[in-house]
């Protein structure tokens, strides 16, 4: 519970939070900072040891328990407030209604809707019309009809917010029981069929929250098919069709970053790299917003997500900056913590530096359902993908085909599925060249090559699945890995 609330706060958050700590006059105060500040780091082995496991496990406890106490009445002073305001004047002006204080109580709803309105809150603008068509009697006619049409245009915004959600919900569901191999899913059919179901327009305005719904539905979709090329982005343009006052609102602020992350994201799986920096960019101007509240929270996915970028345009230097500016605040697997990693791995292999690499993957040494419970199926196997590559280059051949047999038999419900027809031929083909590895150049071998993999069209293939074959058809031309993985991935951006 502790690293979770620490990986929520900012900068300006832990200051304040040890701050917080020093004004309690209790001398312990002194050791919750001490653990605190270690935890913050990573390194509170050594604090442990000197203080022994029972008398740690009750500072921890008690720290916890101070940091709940502060994170708690922190959100709530910070993302509230906005939403306290309206509720006030809601409520006063009800009051005021109650006691016939029509022309007072009218102003006061007025003003709630003027805020409610600010920051896109639907359910506290039908409770303002409500109240305001309440006493519309009192009005011309013409007033009453406007907040009758008000009242009809906001229930509708109201209404495709909650059947969005619903989708968000239900396609979220079905993304993680594919993954678990509960069953096949057509993500594409499940998307279309809810939003017929749910009556949802792609033409109607939407919200932050609505927009970063709406994108992640179709991120999970083109990930599960890897159809990424398909992926209509038709809704990027109505972030710039928002209020100042619903960019500025902090309340939706985390939804802003990571709209601005998925579109980031969708546009490097579609190899618009560029672009891709782009997006990422605002990302970053706007995790240093309100005062960094939220930087930390999200800095290792858009470090990740630069240096993937930063690594397919030949800039492989900077690339691993951006991994080593990752900072992990515990030794905990993430998700995050866990492709930041294979990503690392990736990098090191491409550029031959097999040794080193090699190195950091033996750190990956829990066994493939604990890293799926995790991380999920596509990156266990792009991981079983770099071992094999790895134990071949140190010329353990027995053992990486070893690898080879047991990841086609653990996986092959994963290898059956449509979207990725291409690796249980891959893997045939690399069985063949562990057991006739001086044909790899020969014209033979790459007919066969050529006749065994059902090769997608440049756009579709999936860069990851790419980056593996470029590794191999490296060894078939003698050329740099790197090199001829960039070959392979054609950057979209520099497509006529």
């Amino acid at each position: 519970m502790i690293y979770d609330l620490i990986t929520i706060m900012s900068t300006t958050d832990k200051e304040e939070f040890q701050r917080f700590l020093s004004k309690r006059s209790k001398r312990k105060e002194g050791r919750n900072i001490a653990l605190f500040k270690a935890l913050n780091k990573g390194n509170e082995g050594k604090l442990k040891a000197e203080l022994g496991t029972n008398a740690y496990h009750v500072l921890k406890m008690r720290l916890t328990e101070s940091l709940s106490e502060f994170m708690s009445a922190r959100v709530f002073e910070g993302e509230l407030t906005q939403e306290a305001q309206i509720i006030r004047s809601l409520v006063l002006a009800r009051k005021l209604l109650q006691l016939e204080k029509f022309e007072t109580g009218r102003k006061l709803l007025h003003k709630a809707e003027f805020k409610a309105s600010e920051i896109q809150h639907y359910s506290l603008l039908n409770e303002t019309y409500h109240s305001l068509i309440e006493i519309s009697h009192e009005a011309p006619f013409s007033e009453q009809e406007v907040l009758i049409q008000k009242l009809e245009d906001n229930t509708t915004n109201f209404l495709l917010q909650e059947r969005l959600n619903m989708v968000f919900a239900q396609v979220k569901r079905a993304f993680i029981e594919s993954e678990q191999g509960k069953k096949q899913i057509n993500f594409d059919a499940l998307v279309q069929d809810n939003f017929r179901k749910y009556g949802i327009s792609i033409s109607k305005g939407y919200g932050l929250k609505s927009l970063y719904q709406l994108a992640t539905i179709l991120d999970y979709a083109a990930a599960h098919s890897r159809s990424y090329h398909s992926v209509n982005l038709f809704f990027a343009d109505k972030i710039e069709q928002l209020s100042p006052e619903e960019l500025a609102n902090e309340r939706n602020h985390l939804y802003h970053i990571d709209l601005l992350y998925l579109l980031a994201n969708i546009h490097f799986r579609q190899r618009s790299f560029l672009s891709s920096l782009s997006y990422l960019e605002r990302m970053h101007e706007q995790m240093q917003a309100f005062s960094g509240k939220f930087y930390d929270q999200r800095a290792m996915k858009y470090h990740l997500l630069k240096a993937l970028n930063t690594n397919f345009i030949g800039n492989v230097k900077a690339a691993l900056t951006e991994i080593e500016r990752i900072n992990f605040t515990s030794k905990e697997d993430t998700l995050e913590r866990l492709q930041v990693a294979l990503t690392h791995i990736m990098i090191l292999a491409q550029q031959e530096k097999y040794n080193e690499a090699k190195s950091h993957l033996s750190q990956l040494y829990r066994t493939d359902g604990y890293y799926q419970r995790i991380a999920g199926i596509e990156w266990v196997v792009n991981r079983r993908f770099l071992e094999i590559i790895l134990h071949i280059e140190s010329g353990n051949v027995d053992f990486a085909y070893s690898r080879i047999e047991n990841l086609s038999r653990q996986h092959k419900d994963f290898f059956n599925a449509k979207a990725n027809h291409q690796i249980k031929p891959f893997l045939r083909v690399l069985k063949h060249y562990l057991n006739h590895p001086s044909a790899i150049e020969t014209e033979e071998f790459q007919k066969f090559v050529e006749r065994t993999i059902p090769w997608k069209s440049s756009q579709e293939d999936d860069i990851f699945f790419m980056s593996v074959y470029g590794w191999f058809k490296a060894k078939m031309i003698r050329k740099s890995v790197y090199s001829v993985t960039l070959d392979l991935i054609e950057t979209k951006d520099n497509q006529g």
